[in-house]
């Protein structure tokens, strides 16, 4: 078995089918994948065996209280922890930025993230405020979730089927409260489109791209209704247009700061959907295919699930570039569970079909955690009775979060000599580590134009990074964490290199620490002149892969490129932001960086 998975391995690295996924990946996909399989063998065999009690135990679920209670029990017990404990990392640092920055004024003309101004309220940490508003959020959605779904159950027999697959849903692994909102939005279309609306415009605030799918999914559902058409439209749209323009007012200082924010977050959400891609396996990236084919057997069902179809299709792209069969699986749920009510025949199938659904999820999700320790989430949401204790006993809950902060970030503050030369002054944390700035509150921080380097994904946020620099709100000091420049396996030179080139323009190299992790730039009185004459020969991109880029994922792009010594570098790239010519003397690794920032054209 062993000299048959080195073959395998070897063919997929290195043979014609080579995928241009690293072994070690390809390792670990195929490890989990190979113990999801075996979970999924043994469900289906307990499914089989058990089928008569199965049948026997759906029999008793039609009483309403019964219902009822495993409705709301599920629903609170499903949420997640109030708060998290800060700690160094990537996805930590953007989430400390997010409460950092939330109840100000900041967004649009200086910052835009892939969340945006509310993204905080699923993720809250760091301060009282947010924690205090994120529950109440949670404490909304929980009334609005209960409310809804007890209404699909008590509005017809078949509402019951809908109700329960709904409901069921909440036993999903890998569902994050973005997920949950995007859900809610769309059953609240059955319930009350005044709802669906307001809730999708808090969505946009939230996460844009949770809008686009949500409101493309509404739109489709309202247009395919049978009764009170026109009025469905209008409770809609007056509930998404006054919300949105009440969060508008009290978000953004100025109408051409949310015109900017709308615009760059178009360009976030397309840059995210085509570059921010991770090492995935083929074999993995089948499994939705199969779910879908499984679920959908009938032609009619097919039609049926046309007013879903912005939905599920955001869902399957996103379960196939980013987080594994998790949302996909939640989405075909909940898209038979609306749907139920048209087949009134096949209730007791739907009912076995959610079941099995759920047993898969967690059968594809925890083996493959803890086989190959790659799951995008940290720890699968699902059910939460310890987040739900953690939240009646809040004080405590905050209490031990505090101190698990104290003790995650110590260590971790900037080197008294780079503290000292910054004094009072503005600094901005490089490219994308913030952990000094959660370690020291007193440093007074300059947000990054998308947030974090690796998140300008397109020309147009190039620039815009680049534009902030020469600015007067612009930083005094940067300070780069040259162990943590790339990602993903890009190169953060060649991802913004008109950043970069404006970062070396208008900043100099202060040499006030001997640690080489660090390095202290401080803003020039007046920038000196740069020369960008060099042109990447960048191969561009067939029709039919642009068409696999958007209906699947996009290949990774690389180029041959010359260093200043004369020597060749296989460099991965993003074609779109290398149109234009850029500084010739650009680093390529981070121990080019202190001389580039020396260097004068």
């Amino acid at each position: 078995m062993t000299g048959l998975l080195e073959r395998l391995l070897q063919e997929l690295t290195q043979g014609p089918c080579a995928a241009g996924i690293p072994r070690e990946v390809l390792l670990r996909s195929l490890t989990g994948t190979a113990a999801a399989s075996a979970a999924l063998a043994v469900t289906l065999v307990a499914l089989f065996l058990l089928r008569k009690r199965i049948r026997a135990l759906l029999n008793r679920f039609e009483d309403t209280k019964i219902f009822t209670f495993a409705l709301t029990a599920l629903t609170v017990l499903s949420l997640p922890d109030p708060a998290f404990p800060l700690r160094p990392g990537l996805d930590y640092s953007w989430q400390w930025m997010l409460n950092h920055l939330a109840l100000g004024r900041a967004w649009g003309e200086s910052i835009v993230f892939t969340y945006g101004p509310l993204g905080w309220l699923l993720c809250p940490t760091g301060r009282w405020a947010t924690v205090l508003l994120a529950l109440a959020a949670n404490a909304c959605f929980c009334v609005l979730w209960i409310w809804s779904v007890r209404k699909i159950y008590l509005s017809s027999e078949n509402g019951r089927v809908a109700a329960w697959g709904l409901i069921i849903t909440m036993f999903f692994p890998q569902m994050t409260m973005e997920w949950r909102w995007i859900a809610l939005s769309i059953v609240m279309v059955r319930t009350s489109c005044l709802a669906a609306g307001t809730i999708s415009a808090v969505l946009a605030f939230m996460k844009f791209s949770s809008l686009i799918m949500a409101v493309g999914t509404q739109l489709f559902m309202l247009m395919l209704a049978t009764d009170n058409r026109r009025r469905r439209f209008l409770n809609y749209a007056v509930g998404l247009a006054v919300t949105f323009a009440i969060l508008s007012a009290a978000i953004f200082p100025s109408t051409n700061a949310l015109f900017m924010w709308l615009t760059d977050s178009i360009q976030i959400a397309i840059g995210y959907n085509r570059h921010m891609l991770v090492g995935k396996g083929f074999l993995e990236l089948a499994l939705p295919i199969v779910a879908f084919a499984v679920l959908v057997h009938k032609p009619r069902h097919i039609l049926a699930l046309i007013p879903l179809a912005p939905f599920l299709y955001c869902v399957a792209k996103y379960s196939w570039v980013r987080q594994g069969i998790g949302p996909f699986l939640y989405a075909l749920t909940i898209a038979a569970a609306l749907l139920a009510e048209k087949f009134a025949s096949d209730r007791r199938r739907f009912l076995l079909t959610a079941a099995t659904f759920v047993m898969i999820g967690y059968g594809l999700t925890w083996p493959r955690f803890f086989a190959a320790n790659q799951t995008y989430v940290a720890f699968p949401f699902g059910v939460n009775p310890a987040g739900t204790l953690r939240t009646l006993i809040l004080p405590h809950a905050v209490k031990k979060i505090e101190s698990d902060t104290v003790a995650s970030l110590a260590g971790h503050k900037l080197p008294p000599r780079i503290r000292s030369a910054i004094g009072d002054a503005t600094i901005q944390l490089l490219p994308h580590e913030f952990a000094p700035a959660m370690a020291d509150p007193s440093l007074r921080i300059v947000p990054y134009a998308t947030m974090q380097m690796y998140s300008t994904y397109t020309a147009k946020l190039d620039k815009l990074a680049a534009r902030s620099y020469s600015s007067a709100e612009a930083p005094e000091f940067i300070v780069i964490d040259t162990d943590n420049l790339s990602i993903d396996g890009k190169n953060a030179f060649f991802d913004c290199p008109r950043t970069w080139n404006a970062i070396h323009a208008n900043y100099s190299l202060m040499n006030t620490s001997d640690e080489g992790r660090w390095l202290l730039l401080k803003r020039r009185t007046s920038p000196i002149p740069t020369v960008c004459d060099r042109q990447i020969d960048v191969p561009g991109e067939t029709l039919a892969e642009k068409l696999i880029a958007i209906l699947f994922r996009g290949k990774l792009h690389y180029a041959d490129i010359e260093t200043p010594k004369g020597t060749m570098k296989h460099v991965r790239v993003n074609p779109s932001v290398l149109k234009d010519p850029i500084d010739r003397d650009l680093p390529f690794a981070a121990t080019e960086l202190a001389d580039y920032m020396r260097h004068t054209p």
